[in-house]
């Protein structure tokens, strides 16, 4: 009997956990390792909100878990207790989350849920080493080269066959892909992003925020087009994250995204380490003379820095769907969650008369997103694959924009296809062979990094 090392797992986000837990469940070995430390009960890094798609969480995630639709609601979901019913055509309601496979295909719905309860939800029972980077690919394939010599057939025998299989899992800036490819460079699209983040009292959503976000909805609105246009590309998109403290504070979220204004787009590379970035100044220069709030060269320490003119744009677009006439916007609760959000001044008692004029709005947690996108070229993944035994899911493997991607419910998908994949060929003779695994993600990759593109731009074609 062979005996095999575990599958080593780096990184511990959605794609690694979601790994870990199909190859516990069909009793696979696997080590997990992730750089950060554990969350802790006060802090999670990813206490945010995300979509999760109905083939997400009802054909993957409730077998996954072990559980059931109004189960997974409930631990789950960011406004549980009231979640939106579906009415069908004869007023009858039904739950958007049950495991019913007779609900017709138009009620499947999508659902909203914390992704740090569903991360917790997947850790649970994984062998896990935090605060462990492994980003030396050739301490890897050593310690692999050593592990598979150490081990050893019922005769007695070294067992070459079975080198360990390192399954590269650590996220959009993966320092292993950045090795052992280096080639492959972040495109950055020519979109401005931000997101920001408020907590507010509960009285104080109830009053604005409540009717509009019901149940974890988000709320999407357009600037209303200049004269002679008929579409807008000026979003902004409001949700609930969390609620906090025994539900007496509620924490908002809001993105506001547009094209970037300005001329003459190079293609842009992103450099998480500096590199080039002299080399673009200038460019970079006079493209934020341009358009100030896009910054695509911007280091990650940067993504904090906002722009006054951030400021200036967002009570722009305020004042433009208060004066507007629009069936849909025109409402008092659009009027009362706009003026909540992006008008009210600060109410903090304070001696600066400059501290005192700031709105609530420049006191928000605000973040610079850039809208990435790459893809690590199958002839990549195959090399690597066959020189290292190493192969890339999740972020690491291929990213898609925030505004408008997919990233995350096509991480667990592909992550839940290749623990399957292991638990199908890894009694096979062929040393953990993975060129077929590369070919069989390879469409799905190519694709749904163009779908990313593509729906980046869509959510900004709104038709007035």
């Amino acid at each position: 009997m062979t005996t095999r090392a575990p599958i080593r797992i780096i990184g511990a986000g959605l794609a690694g956990l979601t790994l870990g837990r199909r190859l516990k469940q069909l009793n696979i070995p696997a080590v997990l390792y992730e750089k950060t430390p554990p969350p802790s009960s006060s802090f999670s890094r990813h206490n945010y909100a995300m979509t999760l798609q109905y083939s997400t969480w009802h054909d993957i995630l409730l077998d996954l878990l072990g559980t059931n639709g109004p189960t997974l609601e409930k631990r789950l979901c960011v406004d549980y207790e009231n979640l939106n019913k579906i009415v069908d055509g004869t007023g009858r309601k039904i739950d958007i989350a049950n495991d019913d496979s007779s609900i017709p295909d138009e009620l499947k719905k999508d659902i909203r849920i914390v992704r740090s309860k569903l991360e917790e939800w997947l850790r649970d029972g994984l062998d896990i080493r935090h605060e462990t980077e492994m980003s030396d690919p050739t301490l890897i394939t050593s310690e692999q080269s050593s592990s598979s010599s150490s081990g050893h057939t019922d005769n007695g025998s070294s067992d070459m066959k079975n080198p360990i299989l390192t399954i590269c899992a650590d996220g959009v800036h993966s320092k292993l892909r950045q090795k052992l490819s280096p080639s492959t460079e972040l495109e950055i699209l020519p979109y401005v992003a931000y997101y920001g983040r408020r907590t507010i009292s509960l009285e104080d959503y109830s009053t604005s925020f409540h009717d509009k976000l019901l149940g974890g909805k988000t709320f999407t609105l357009y600037k209303p087009p200049s004269s002679g246009q008929n579409s807008s590309n000026v979003r902004l998109q409001v949700h609930t994250n969390v609620f906090k403290d025994d539900g007496n504070k509620v924490e908002i979220a809001y993105t506001y995204s547009r094209p970037a204004r300005v001329s003459n787009i190079d293609e842009t590379k992103d450099n998480d380490d500096g590199v080039k970035l002299e080399q673009r100044q200038e460019t970079q220069g006079e493209q934020e003379e341009q358009d100030p709030l896009y910054t695509p060269t911007r280091s990650p320490s940067a993504a904090k820095k906002v722009p006054d003119a951030l400021f200036t744009e967002l009570e722009s677009f305020a004042t433009s769907i208060l004066s507007s006439t629009d069936q849909f916007t025109n409402t008092t609760t659009t009027k009362n969650l706009i003026n909540s959000l992006l008008l009210s001044p600060s109410t903090n008692n304070t001696t600066s008369e400059q501290q005192q004029q700031q709105s609530l709005l420049q006191k928000d947690k605000i973040l610079s997103w850039l809208m990435r996108s790459h893809i690590l070229p199958f002839n990549e993944r195959l090399r690597i694959s066959k020189q290292y035994n190493i192969t890339f899911i999740g972020d690491a493997a291929m990213s898609s924009p925030i505004v408008g991607g997919n990233g995350a419910n096509v991480a667990i998908f592909v992550a839940d296809m290749l623990g399957k994949w292991i638990a199908e060929n890894r009694g096979n003779e062929m040393e953990m062979e993975m060129e077929e695994w590369e070919k069989l993600i390879n469409g799905i990759y190519e694709n749904e990094k163009a779908e990313g593109v593509e729906g980046l731009e869509r959510v900004h074609r709104h038709v007035m």
